[in-house]
């Protein structure tokens, strides 16, 4: 196998020139006949995205490209380039840096790569400034023809390229052209200013009264009434490029006439090309006409370049727009795909009962469509189920998973007995459909929760009910969990929706579980020992203390009230809390005071050994008074707060005076070792055992 050989610099310098006079000589051949324009222009509008130097290159060397992209390129996106393909050259741009040095006199433009470490460090500190340039690189690229992937493959390696796109609908497009018009503050009339004749259309700039009764400058595109749905889309391109590329603003006034006409035409075949609207026959008879005498046609490339540009930005603002409407006719397609699959499913619906057949287009969409736009039922779980599986399956979906409106669900025909869910609620609850008993039981559940958080939570139920004239929703009056009055589903709904009360067990039996005497001490303990935290914080929140003072009263009124605590058990149950956070929050306060003492202590000793030690200065003299002092104030604090007492303090400078002597002798030890005395030292050399 031969080995692989770098080039020169003289030989990459002589291969982009040779790329530069290829790309030049195939530019310039393009403006011979309309037939080369033809072949150029839609090879352009599949290379937008390249420029015509290297649209050029591709086409000389690769005709009938479809897509390109490098060897990277490719296996990034998970394909690989065919064994023996030969890449197409394209002009890479790079970016490289350059300073200024100066020999003997004279200066020179030296790259940043080849400086020396001294001036490397002038650059990096500011004192020598660099140049930023742009060179060019031989790089390569290969089709999609030179590699494993297909034609199918397309819409997935591009995702937002218009690749097998055909425009049938031009209202679309149209309604595209009018709002990026909009953006570029050019208004497309209903009707022209003049009569146009035999023009197809065109761009003027004038001046109007605002609704402020002012005169201001106005930039807009006449079309001629005559024109086809074709012509209407190609012109309004052309008239675009020409306020992108030679309005007033633009600053391309020296521009002679066949150069600016040049270049909107161009514009204007380049993107109906990409959408596969032919255009050749009028464009290209036009473009010959202003092509036919080139000296008229300066500076070819730098022509080109602009608009190349202008066409990258119509493309992609009308793919966007374009794609969009494509993606939303299928999501639409599907929907009715979907609602005729699920027709005979009834879900209840704002409150009322309705075949999935009935739902409007917008209905439907507000009902299963869930947060991210998607369609919960195009899920994996409701593929090959039957009616009731399907209905157990869109109810269990996980709580509100519909963003859009209040809780949705579906209901089986044949549905015997009532049953209720929670529609919305202010705290964390189970919005399942079930039977009313298990509705109930998640109340309660649910009401036990609200009492450990401050303030109640809202909350909605929904009842579902059957009988001989279908299935009908009844919204029940609002429920507050955790505001002290809230207790059963019966007791709720008999004064104000006994229509509704009958549909629930009366007595209370499914609920001693939840509203036992276990549970409401438990719940009580756990808010007598929040209120005390508050009360007894370092700093107070007066407004929480309010509303926990508030929350107390309630839930023993509550326990009270319904006989699950006697006055005398409450408090009993309050003097055990208040007794047990009084000696935790005395050990804690205890350990804290200690913690502090014996710091401050430590830092004394510290001192106290240092001034011991050595020559006697007048710092450390100082030093040891300051933290004698320190400590003593602290001391005298701690006494006072009667929280320890002189023998613990005691306690705690013994040990820490034993802990210190200790030290010291095992110091001394070690001085008195021979190995410390020696002159050899250990050195580390990497070994680890």
């Amino acid at each position: 196998m031969e080995k692989f050989k770098s080039k020169t610099n003289a030989e990459k310098k002589k291969e982009i020139e040779k790329l530069t006079k290829d790309r030049n000589e195939q530019v310039e051949k393009f403006f011979k006949t309309p037939e080369q324009m033809k072949e150029y222009l839609t090879f352009m509008s599949k290379f937008y995205n390249y420029s015509p130097r290297n649209s050029a290159l591709i086409q000389k060397q690769f005709r009938g490209a479809e897509a390109v992209g490098s060897f990277t390129f490719w296996k990034n996106k998970g394909y690989s380039v065919q064994k023996g393909e030969k890449g197409i050259k394209i002009l890479v741009p790079t970016k490289y840096e350059t300073f200024e040095r100066e020999r003997e006199g004279k200066k020179y433009q030296v790259g940043v790569k080849y400086a020396s470490k001294e001036e490397k460090e002038a650059i990096k500190k500011g004192d020598m400034k660099t140049k930023d340039h742009i060179g060019y690189a031989a790089g390569y690229v290969f089709d999609i023809s030179q590699t494993n992937a297909k034609a199918e493959d397309l819409p997935i390696i591009f995702p937002n390229r218009w690749i097998d796109g055909k425009v049938e609908n031009y209202d679309e497009m149209f309604r595209s052209l009018k709002e990026l018009g909009r953006k570029m503050d050019v208004e497309i009339l209903d009707k022209p200013f003049q009569e146009l004749g035999a023009a197809k259309g065109s761009y003027v700039e004038y001046q109007a009264l605002n609704s402020h009764g002012e005169m201001e400058n106005r930039k807009a595109i006449e079309l001629n009434p005559r024109n086809s749905e074709l012509h209407n889309v190609k012109t309004v391109i052309h008239e675009l490029a020409h306020a992108k590329l030679h309005g007033t603003e633009s600053g391309n006034h020296d521009r002679t006439h066949p150069e600016k006409e040049f270049q909107a035409e161009m514009t204007a075949y380049t993107v109906c090309s990409h959408f596969n609207l032919d255009t050749s026959d009028y464009s290209l008879h036009y473009l010959h006409h202003y092509t036919e005498d080139h000296t008229q046609i300066n500076d070819k490339l730098a022509l080109l370049e602009e608009v190349k540009g202008t066409s990258y930005e119509f493309i992609t603002h009308l793919e966007n727009d374009l794609v969009k409407t494509n993606e939303l006719q299928k999501e639409k397609e599907s929907d009715q795909e979907l609602q005729q699959k699920f027709g005979n499913v009834e879900v209840i619906f704002r409150d009322e009962v309705k075949r999935v057949s009935g739902l409007t287009p917008d209905e439907f969409q507000s009902t299963f469509y869930d947060k991210h736009n998607r369609n919960v039922l195009n899920n994996k779980e409701f593929q090959g189920l039957d009616q009731k599986e399907t209905i157990e399956a869109f109810n269990n979906l996980n709580d509100k998973w519909n963003a859009q409106m209040d809780n949705v669900k579906m209901v089986h025909p044949d549905m015997k007995e009532p049953h209720a869910y929670v529609v919305w609620s202010e705290t964390n609850i189970d919005h399942r459909l079930m039977n009313i008993k298990d509705m109930d039981m998640t109340l309660a559940k649910a009401n036990i929760d609200s009492f450990k958080t401050p303030g109640y939570d809202k909350t909605r139920v929904n009842f579902v009910v059957p009988d001989e004239n279908g299935i009908h929703v009844k919204s029940a009056d609002r429920i507050d969990l955790g505001d002290g009055m809230y207790h059963n589903l019966h007791d709720h709904l008999k004064d104000v929706q006994p229509s509704l009360a009958k549909y629930v067990p009366q007595t209370n039996d499914h609920l001693k579980d939840i509203y036992s005497k276990e549970v409401i001490a438990t719940t009580l303990e756990r808010i007598y020992k929040e209120n005390l935290y508050l009360k007894h914080a370092n700093v107070k929140d007066e407004l929480a203390i309010d509303v926990s003072d508030s929350d107390v009263q309630v839930i023993e009124h509550y326990a009270v009230h319904h006989n699950y605590l006697s006055e005398s058990e409450l408090d009993s149950l309050k003097s055990n809390v208040y007794e047990k956070f009084t000696n935790d929050k005395e050990q804690m306060d205890t350990t804290n005071i200690m913690v502090h003492l014996k710091g401050h202590y430590e830092k004394y000793q510290s001192h106290l050994q240092a001034e011991n030690k050595g020559e006697l200065t007048e710092e450390k003299v100082v030093n040891r008074m300051k933290a004698e002092n320190q400590y003593t104030d602290v001391k005298y604090l701690a006494l006072k707060s009667n929280v320890v007492d002189e023998r613990m303090i005691d306690r705690m400078e013994s040990s820490m005076k034993d802990m210190t002597n200790s030290c010291t002798k095992n110091e001394a030890k070690e001085k008195d070792s021979p190995f410390q005395k020696s002159p050899i030292q250990q050195k580390n050399i990497g070994l680890s055992m």
